[in-house]
């Protein structure tokens, strides 16, 4: 297919197909009957007729001289006389003169009351030809016959590649609600909601694909990006207003399909002094709560195993920093990381640590 075939919207290319279908089918009819017709007449009788009007003209129209002959004839069976104007029953007439003139150097000439020979259906007398079997068919008629049969195939094969049936309906449907919608004011939003999207879905929305197939069929990319000529296209092909067609132009769809000129992004707020931190502030932070999430892991487990803190013992707030471990007589720093025990809860550094959950002297 070439751009011109691309750029033709699917509804058009199927009823285009259809009409042009229903139009070869009638002349291959035409045709097929006709020839079929002037062919039996190899086989009807032959009689000596009378030539009663004969009239032969030219027209000259300015591009060509158009000549026609007219033809009426009588013809006697047993005791009934027949009239005819039937030179020969093919698609196309033929000139009874020219038939006779073939061959011959000078042609032939008619006037009234020249005798000829009738071939006549023997069982319908009253049907009748000057010219019969082949000799009445014209060949450019099989011309035309092929013309019937390739024209509407071509464009049959090339509407089904487009789409189906269905989707063509629909696709015309969607042309004609947009229509609507665009006559009604309801194409699209006003400028300040004219906004960028960076990703659409695939198929996009049904009004999506009804501004797609107006885009399309008005060829509004051919138009270099051009508002201006772009709402005077869609005004002269609906009838619209300029306030309708501003409203098409400025939908959010259009001008991202057709890369009009959007509003920039809007500028990112500045960030606020809570969320603007040192990035000692941020690791203390991260300590504090690692070892807030310690402490409520340390709960989890007490409750798990159904020890009850004594009243001796007061746990150490977890981020309060260090301590010394309090086996009797050590002096090692400890913090919350190390071990405690999850009878008393006292802190104990790594030589006097516990071998289970509880320090030495709980077990």
């Amino acid at each position: 297919m070439n751009d011109d075939d691309e750029q033709i919207p699917m509804w058009i290319h199927w009823p285009a197909a259809i009409i042009s279908s229903i139009i070869g089918l009638f002349c291959i009819s035409m045709i097929v009957t006709s020839t079929m017709a002037q062919l039996s007449t190899s086989d009807w009788d032959s009689t000596t007729g009378i030539i009663e009007d004969y009239d032969y003209f030219c027209d000259y129209n300015g591009e060509g001289t158009y000549c026609e002959e007219d033809i009426v004839y009588t013809y006697t069976i047993g005791d009934d006389i027949f009239h005819s104007d039937v030179t020969n029953l093919g698609w196309t007439k033929m000139e009874y003169q020219w038939y006779m003139s073939l061959g011959l150097t000078y042609g032939v000439t008619f006037e009234d009351g020249d005798e000829i020979e009738v071939y006549y259906n023997p069982y319908d007398p009253q049907k009748s030809v000057l010219i019969p079997g082949w000799d009445g068919i014209e060949f450019g008629d099989f011309f035309v016959l092929f013309l019937a049969f390739i024209a509407p195939s071509v464009l049959l094969i090339r509407a089904r590649k487009k789409g189906t049936i269905s989707e063509a309906i629909n696709q015309f449907k969607e042309l004609s609600q947009t229509a609507k919608e665009i006559q009604g004011g309801m194409g699209g939003s006003g400028p300040n909601h004219v906004q960028s999207r960076a990703r659409r879905t695939a198929g996009g929305t049904s009004r999506e694909r009804s501004y797609n197939s107006v885009i399309n069929r008005l060829n509004l990319h051919s138009l270099q990006k051009d508002e201006h000529a772009i709402k005077d296209r869609i005004m002269d092909e609906f009838d619209l207003t300029p306030t309708q067609a501003q409203s098409f132009i400025q939908s959010e769809h259009v001008r991202l399909t057709l890369q009009l000129g959007t509003p920039p992004m809007p500028p990112m707020p500045p960030l606020s002094d809570t969320t603007i931190q040192s990035p000692v502030q941020n690791e203390e932070q991260v300590n504090n709560n690692q070892m807030d999430m310690m402490a409520v892991f340390a709960s989890a487990m007490e409750e798990n195993l159904g020890v009850d803190s004594p009243d001796s013992f007061e746990p150490k707030p977890l981020s309060s920093g260090m301590s010394y471990c309090e086996h009797l007589g050590c002096n090692v720093t400890v913090s919350n990381t190390d071990f405690r025990c999850f009878k008393c809860r006292r802190t104990f550094c790594y030589d006097h640590k516990g071998t289970s959950v509880v320090c030495p002297e709980c077990s």
